[in-house]
């Protein structure tokens, strides 16, 4: 059967149609295949030279049915088993199971996980662990007796596909018969078999023989050994190695991330879920996606909680976010908990579009004198791919701009040779915080600063007037998504001390020429020059946040 694709197998049901009494379908095997047509897995039924499962074998009846966990198959073939002259006749196979989006990977799960024996061998090696170290030059074994066993404790819920199994010799003794059992967390393991979800039965093929146990069971938390001494009596029980083959069974728990942010700064009305990086999946095996947003609860430093969430009106302060998912199968996902110290600001001229643009009312702008600063704070930088203006000039000169290709930090002077780079790469600073750069301009050099600290110059300076503000006056050059703190000291070079104030939202007053905050109830007060020096103005397209 080619299935056409990637499958998991889940289980399978055959309805044999014998023709004539005598053939049942007794000894047969299926095998599963992957794409490109490797051997996965293959279960042998009612064979005579081979273990038999006691689970669900007669001869087959009507109907056979059994669990075989298998990912990755594409084919499966069932056929006989045996050299005997027979029909094989079957009136329906049925296959249950999921097409797979992304392929689990199969390990040993039991690799170093707790393991208990029935007894302990008391002038023998007493750590247990040898039996799942990954290495079968070592062996740990019971005390003699009649009924022996060895249990592994996966330490978490697994879909098993098959377990391996190495047993070792006691002089001339060995294991014959052998038993492996499979219990659910919710089991209490024993020596009787009914508690165990599932078991198989069989021959060891002798010591020192890894044997390939097909054991599929779901949601396996302990997986038993039993055996008996070959030929009857008492004997130890040598397990050199023990491998439990599968993977988690995670399918029905969805997981919630969040960005690890303790401080942070947002502006009035941004979408806090979006700022942190608020995600919501489930583990690659699982048939289940997120079909609902992650519930958001805010509460403050007193415990209340803030209706609504963090927003607007959202004040200053300490607040603790809890996190939480309730998935489609009614699994809830872990809460996540973030206590974040939370800085809400307001008053920023918002640059939606290539075309938006601040300018001055004064056509001519504002004229530099041989020494000056200009600074703005920002938030988000646009892009790598165009040129980012945050200053110009009416006719020439960017004073501070940023390269198409790169982002990196500096000044274009249009008759002095084009882009002159400070060697910083400004992208560091798209972190969704906002940030504050400052070119202070003195004799022929002009040197930049980025949140107070200085990180490049240029030996050279622009003498053209300031027009435009956040992007070129004709467009197409935006510098960020945000301005705020936009600082013009036209005829003074501030010190590294005046710098750091504007760094920390401060006006440094002294030689201050323009100012704006983007501030007030109405758009002109918004756009206002609070510095007093009537340097106001003019919007295209930009919105004040308040």
């Amino acid at each position: 059967m080619d299935l056409g694709s990637d499958h998991e197998i889940h289980d399978i049901t055959i309805n044999n149609r014998a023709v004539y009494h005598q053939d049942h379908l007794d000894k047969f095997k299926i095998t599963y295949y992957d794409n490109d047509r490797n051997v996965l897995s293959t279960y042998h039924y009612g064979t005579d030279t081979l273990p038999v499962n006691t689970t669900g074998l007669g001869p087959v009846a009507d109907n056979w049915s059994y669990v075989h966990y298998v990912p990755n198959v594409r084919y499966v073939r069932i056929e006989k088993d045996t050299n005997q002259l027979s029909y094989l006749a079957l009136g329906e196979v049925s296959l249950n199971g999921r097409k797979m989006t992304t392929l689990p990977d199969v390990n040993n799960v039991a690799l170093h996980k707790t393991v208990t024996r029935s007894t302990t061998q008391n002038y023998g090696p007493s750590d247990n662990g040898r039996a799942v170290d990954g290495n079968p030059s070592t062996n740990v074994y019971t005390y003699r007796d009649s009924v022996l066993w060895f249990q592994v404790d996966l330490e978490g819920d697994y879909n098993l596909t098959h377990v391996n199994v190495e047993f070792g010799k006691w002089g001339l003794e060995y294991i014959g018969d052998f038993t492996v059992e499979y219990y659910t967390a919710n089991q209490t393991p024993g020596t009787s078999t009914p508690e165990a979800v599932g078991q198989w039965k069989g021959r060891t093929s002798g010591a020192g023989v890894v044997d390939t146990v097909p054991l599929v069971g779901q949601n396996i938390r302990y997986v038993r050994v039993k055996g008996s001494r070959y030929g009857g009596g008492t004997t130890h029980m040598k397990i050199r190695e023990l491998q439990v083959m599968g993977i988690p069974d995670v399918s029905g728990t969805p997981v919630i991330e969040v960005a690890d942010v303790s401080d942070v700064t947002i502006v009035s009305g941004q979408n806090f879920n979006e700022l942190l990086g608020v995600s919501c999946s489930y583990p690659p095996s699982s048939p289940y996606n997120c079909t609902a947003d992650v519930v958001v609860t805010v509460t403050d430093e007193y415990g209340n909680e803030v209706v609504g969430g963090l927003g607007v009106n959202t004040p200053a302060g300490i607040y603790t976010l809890t996190y939480n998912y309730t998935g489609p199968n009614e699994e809830a996902a872990t809460k996540v908990l973030r206590t974040v110290t939370i800085t809400v600001v307001t008053g920023f001229a918002e640059f939606d579009n290539q075309s938006d643009v601040l300018k001055t009312e004064n056509v001519a702008g504002i004229a530099l004198g041989t020494d000056y600063t200009l600074s703005s704070s920002f938030v988000e930088l646009s892009p790598n791919g165009a040129w980012r203006t945050l200053f110009r000039g009416p006719s020439n000169d960017h004073q501070i701009i940023l390269r198409q290709t790169d982002g990196m930090l500096g000044m274009y002077l249009n008759n002095e040779g084009g882009f002159k780079s400070s060697g910083y790469n400004a992208m560091v600073l798209n972190d969704g915080q906002p940030h504050t750069i400052s070119a202070v301009a003195s004799g022929g050099t002009t040197t930049f600063y980025v949140d107070g600290s200085q990180v490049g110059s240029v030996a050279h300076k622009s003498t053209a007037a300031i027009l435009a503000i956040g992007n070129y006056q004709g467009g197409t050059q935006r510098f960020s998504n945000l301005l705020d703190n936009v600082q013009i000291h036209a005829n003074r070079a501030l010190s590294p001390t005046e710098v750091l104030q504007i760094a920390a939202d401060e006006q440094v007053a002294d030689g201050l020429t323009a100012y704006y905050d983007f501030e007030g109830t109405s758009l002109a007060e918004q756009l206002e020059d609070k510095s007093g020096n009537g340097n106001s103005l003019t919007s295209t397209g930009v919105t004040i946040i308040h």
